[in-house]
């Protein structure tokens, strides 16, 4: 079945802006502070601010303004294959059951998990709790087949309800042809609610109806069904008053709305009745209906929501938020165009005052989509707008702000095939809200004029000033009425055409451009009335009744009273030819007519397409007797056409043959065919070809293919592209037999390249006297070789001493052989060799062998491979004398690494006071520490009196010396010792002077203040069951140096304390002066979590239980008080040294803490 889903899933993500979440409020009592607008009614039209010309409009922007960030990597976090991002992200703010405030971000399919963080920046996937499991119902009346959590919502941070996406699978319960190929035409969607009751841990199943179409679904009929209701917004709050609104889109039968199926309704939920309505056009009005509960004669048409302004909305909603910066509702969705004619597809937007009005959609970003991806198989889906940063954030994220970020669905390059199909991850955009400004509007159109006026239209025009214009809106008035828009049109559009106009009505024509900042002001304007005058045309040549032959000129003149647009000539019925200028005229061949008369007629179209009368003349066309016959049309009579049959005008025959080229088989008439021929206009019936290519010797400009032509090439017919010619005579040395022209042919030339006429050979080697002496053989002559023994043809010579590198034992000339030279080619008599490595440093790049080239090295003859260079200069500080660059040698400095050059050192410890000295090495400058000659670098100071520890002979400041103090580390100047057992009563565990015995314990933890204005802090308190009834534990104020103030207060008169909340208010809030304290307790632990509104100190009242031995006030409730108190590491349960004991009224730098996991004892 696993493998089932996954496949089905696969073909359902196909479909394009589908999956969106809703939530369900009508169960809450609960609603948080409404957001702003006015009560829907008047209906006020979206406008922008500022003053304007006449005709500008400034349009809200929405930009991106950064790269792509994955919120949700599928490669990493995805708890199953398919755990994807299948609808668009939301996000609720939590109290989860620790106390604590988290981010819940949802953005899931039917198998649907969640991401979790402190903040939406560090969310991540909560793969431990599946929040639904779908229940596969075959009965679409039940609502309960593919489902999965889609619009959560809570009002109070613990309570959550949520829609529920709900897919009817018709192809797996008989529609179509049983497969996923059918999916499209048989899927039914649903929008349901259900509730979280473990703070969205896990989602009941039990869902319930929330919105269907009013049209049965029945997958047994013939033709494919509809869609339903599918992609919610967010719910936003309108005015207040407990309503909230969200736009869902309702899908329907395409016949029912003309093809135009696709709707977004607007639905008020009243929280007060538990009502929730669609919008109808005056009113709320519109209950959702259960299709399968109405009577079987309904008309679903009755039951059918109004579409909300889908003229400008996008197609598609996807997103709904207040937005603070342009104090409007800012709508997302999906479009594939902001007009007729445009097909960019993305994420568009809108926005208005009251829900019902919305301005013209706008891009936001154009982007590949799942039905038409990118060439590397990537796609984005489902938009949304999510704002973690602006101020007075609901728990909702219902607001976003000047910078929120868009959310989408991205679908990783790949192939479109199972499991790379779910490759998706949750990325988002940053974005920049505001208004645009003036400057950024698109030019006016100018010349905005009236071309043409033809019957009833008017063909307008005017010229674009713009170069960044999105289109343009044209309004158009009749006589002194009210303009009204009649069309917009794309970009770089110019002209357009008026159509139903009315004889005698004056109608004026206005236009301005349209860009993503907003409207330009109106153009000039245009005006003009309707044209019923004729107009008139008279041909002026030929003359009626004359005699024409040959080409001749139809010429006439025409008049209007608007001008005239054409004239039209004719030869009986048929249109010959037109003109749009004086003179109009055309031309016509009589020669194609037979002898014999007749008619010419020319009649005028006006401006406004009004059409004259015909205009005739009459005339004789005599051409004479017949021209000969001409086959090819070539202008040769066939009597004299060498080619009859083929078009030759210039009658090319190069054999002279009476047979033209073009028609010649053998153009050179050397009996070989032309097809097979190398040289087909030149005759050689041997057809040589010294080559071998395609051209034979006669018409080859190169017979040897050397790349030099016959003309020039000093061996015509022997390649030699280099053309070598020793004896410089007129043939090359590869075709000359006697290269040194001495009389002495090659093959008998004892020197074939050096003339010598007398052979002369003194040692009969067979080498001629005139060109021996190469005794190594490498082509240097002995004369010039500076190894005439040992072949070396580049004659290297390293230290130019005249005897070359390979016979020299001393190539640098260093005195030093080079079979011992380390650099045997670079001059280095002292042989230095820092690294001892094979190379001398006169030739090594790497001197010091730490890895760093010596042009690049800070210190290239020591080694330093962290190229450590304190002061920044450029010797590294393995080898700077001068560390700090302070002007005082580092032998000698006694802060070698911090500059002080007045080498300043007060206690003459050889430490400049610069560097801190530390007399004592306990890792405490001496400037701070509590005990500068005595080790002690925890700086223990119990009784806080600058002295640490180590070296106060009080430690507690008691007044008695350690060594006497029966409590040295616990305050006790009476010295008090109840069991006589030498160990004071306030260090002595196993006393207890009150009589109890068992000890008194309490407990608290910050775990936060926010010092900034507006502290927030929790308490724990652990009960022991013992001791006092009411105490107030921990009461802790922060100070405005950043300190906190910890004291103990005992409580003796229950109730009397003003701000205490009692046991018995468990599970309520309680509100005391300008604090809100929550209780929650279970048994044996209570938290307080007390949060401040104002004012800058956070108290907090606690009870505890008690047990036997305690004794009660007269009213029965006991009391005890608190004789000492000390702070106890609650991870250690040890005492935190400094802090025992610690007397009422003592500062705490919490900063000092080792801990902020504090007990009190």
């Amino acid at each position: 079945m696993e493998g089932v889903r996954q496949q089905l899933l696969f073909r359902k993500n196909i479909l394009t802006g589908v999956f969106l979440f809703l939530f369900l409020f009508f169960v809450l009592i609960f609603a948080q502070p409404g957001l702003p607008g006015d009560s829907i009614g008047p209906l006020a039209q979206v406008h922008a601010p500022g003053t304007l010309l006449d005709g500008e409009i400034l349009y809200p922007v929405v930009q991106i303004t950064g790269s792509r960030e994955v919120v949700m990597d599928h490669s990493v976090e995805a708890c199953t294959l398919w755990d994807v991002p299948d609808y668009p992200a939301r996000a609720l703010q939590i109290t989860n059951a620790q106390g604590d405030e988290e981010i819940q971000l949802y953005a899931g399919n039917d198998v649907p998990f969640k991401s979790v963080g402190s903040t939406l920046d560090t969310v991540t996937r909560d793969c431990d709790h599946q929040l639904f499991t779908s229940r596969l119902d075959f009965d679409p009346s039940h609502y309960r087949d593919h489902e999965w959590i889609a619009q959560p919502y809570t009002p109070d941070g613990v309570s959550i309800f949520s829609l529920v996406h709900n897919e009817f699978y018709g192809h797996e319960h008989g529609c179509g042809d049983g497969t996923f190929n059918t999916y499209d035409e048989c899927v039914h969607w649903v929008q349901t609610w259900t509730r979280s009751n473990d703070r969205g841990l896990s989602f009941n199943s039990n869902t319930q109806l929330f919105t269907d179409i009013p049209w049965r679904y029945d997958y047994n009929e013939a033709s494919p069904p509809f869609r339903g209701v599918s992609l919610p917004t967010n719910f936003v709050e309108y005015g207040g008053g407990g309503r909230l609104y969200s736009l869902l889109n309702n899908i329907y039968p395409p016949e029912w709305t003309a093809g135009n199926n696709h709707r977004a309704c607007l639905l008020e939920i009243d929280l007060s009745t538990n009502v929730w309505n669609y919008w109808t056009g005056s009113g709320f009005t519109l209950t959702p209906p259960n299709p399968y509960t109405l009577p079987s004669s309904y008309n679903p048409a009755d039951y059918a929501c109004e579409p909300i302004d889908p003229a400008n909305i996008p197609g598609e909603v996807t997103s709904l938020t207040w937005n603070e910066a342009l104090q409007k509702y800012l709508l997302i969705g999906r479009d594939n165009g902001a007009y007729p004619g445009d097909s960019h597809f993305g994420a568009y937007y809108s926005v208005s005052d009251d829900l019902i009005h919305w301005s013209p959609r706008q891009l936001l970003f154009e982007f590949p989509s799942i039905g038409n991806p990118a060439l590397d198989g990537s796609w984005y889906l489902y938009p949304s707008l999510i704002d973690g940063t602006v101020a007075g954030q609901t728990r909702n994220f219902q607001r976003t702000g000047s910078n929120p970020y868009l959310y989408l669905t991205y679908r990783n390059p790949g192939p479109f095939r199972i499991p790379e199909d779910a490759d998706r991850d949750l990325v988002r955009f940053p974005l920049t809200v505001r208004w645009a400004t003036s400057s950024e509007l698109p030019n006016v159109p100018t010349s905005m004029r009236i071309v043409t006026r033809r019957g009833s239209l008017h063909d307008i025009a005017w010229s674009d000033t713009s170069n960044d214009e999105q289109g343009f809106i044209i309004q158009r008035k009749e006589n002194n009425g009210l303009f009204e828009t009649i069309a917009r049109v794309p970009a770089n559009t110019t002209t357009y055409i008026s159509f139903g106009l009315s004889s005698g009505n004056v109608y004026t024509y206005r236009v301005k451009a349209i860009s993503r900042f907003g409207t330009s002001a109106w153009s000039n304007e245009a005006q003009g009335a309707i044209d019923s005058t004729l107009p008139t045309v008279s041909i002026t040549s030929p003359v009626a009744g004359s005699t024409v032959s040959d080409s001749i000129t139809l010429s006439a003149t025409a008049s209007d009273n608007l001008g005239i647009d054409r004239v039209e000539f004719f030869l009986g019925s048929n249109l010959i030819g037109q003109d749009s200028s004086q003179p109009y005229s055309v031309l016509f061949n009589t020669s194609i007519l037979p002898d014999g008369f007749y008619n010419f007629k020319a009649r005028a179209i006006d401006l406004a397409a009004n059409v004259s009368g015909f205009s005739i003349a009459g005339v004789t066309v005599d051409n004479g007797p017949p021209a000969p016959p001409d086959g090819d049309n070539d202008g040769i009579p066939d009597s004299d056409d060498n080619c009859v049959a083929v078009f030759n005008p210039g009658q090319e025959d190069n054999d002279g043959d009476a047979r033209g080229d073009v028609c010649d088989s053998d153009d050179d008439n050397d009996s070989v065919p032309d097809a097979g021929d190398n040289c087909p206009f030149t005759s050689n019936a041997g057809q040589e070809n010294f080559d071998g290519d395609a051209r034979g010797d006669v018409c080859d400009s190169d017979d040897d293919n050397d790349g030099v032509l016959d003309l020039i090439d000093n061996c015509p017919f022997v390649p030699n592209s280099g053309q070598e010619n020793n004896d410089g005579d007129a043939r090359g040395d590869v075709c000359d037999d006697d290269d040194d022209n001495d009389g002495v042919l090659d093959g008998g030339d004892n020197c074939p390249f050096v003339s010598n006429t007398d052979q002369a050979d003194a040692n009969g080697d067979g080498i001629g006297d005139a060109c021996e002496g190469d005794s190594d053989g490498d082509h240097v002559p002995d004369s010039v070789d500076n190894c005439p023994n040992d072949p070396n043809p580049a004659q290297n010579d390293a230290d130019g001493d005249g005897v070359g590198d390979l016979c020299d034992s001393d190539d640098d000339n260093d005195g030093i052989l080079d079979t011992n030279d380390n650099c045997p080619l670079v001059e280095n008599v002292s042989q230095q060799n820092t690294d001892g490595d094979a190379f001398g440093n006169a030739c090594d790049s790497d001197d010091d062998n730490d890895g760093v080239l010596d042009n690049a090295d800070n210190c290239p003859l020591t080694f330093n491979t962290d190229q450590a260079n304190f002061d920044g200069d450029l010797e590294g500080d393995v080898c700077d004398n001068d560390d700090d660059n302070d002007g005082v040698s580092d032998s000698s400095d006694n802060c070698p690494f911090t500059v002080n050059a007045d080498q300043r050192d007060s206690n003459g410890n050889g430490i400049g006071d610069a560097c801190g000295g530390d007399s004592d090495g306990d890792g405490v400058g001496d400037s701070s520490d509590n005990c500068p000659f005595i080790v002690n670098p925890e700086q223990n100071d119990v009784d806080l009196d600058g002295i640490g520890d180590q070296c106060d002979g009080d430690r507690d400041g008691d007044g008695f010396e350690n060594a006497s103090d029966n409590c040295p580390s616990d305050s006790n100047p009476g010295q008090e010792d109840g069991d006589n057992d030498g160990i004071g009563d306030v260090c002595d565990s196993s006393f207890d002077a009150r009589g109890g015995g068992d000890g008194f314990s309490g407990a608290f933890v910050v775990d936060r203040v926010d010092v900034d204005g507006f502290p927030v802090a929790e308490t724990s308190v652990l009960l022991d069951g013992r001791f006092p009834t009411e105490i107030n534990p921990a009461s802790f104020s922060v100070l405005e140096d950043g300190s906190h103030l910890v004291s103990v207060t005992d409580l003796p008169n229950y109730g009397e304390e003003i701000g205490s909340c009692s046991y018995a208010e468990n599970e309520q809030v309680c509100l005391i002066n300008t604090y809100t304290i929550t209780p929650i307790c279970d048994g044996t632990f209570c938290k307080f979590t007390m949060e401040a509104f104002n004012g800058r100190t956070v108290r907090l009242l606690v009870r505890y239980t008690f047990g036997a031995g305690d004794t009660s006030d007269n009213e029965g409730h006991q009391s005890r008080s608190v004789l000492s108190f000390t702070l106890i590491n609650s991870r250690t349960n040890e005492h935190i040294p400094g802090y025992n004991p610690l007397p009422d009224g003592a500062v705490l730098n919490l900063a000092h803490l080792p801990t902020r996991l504090i007990n009190i004892r």
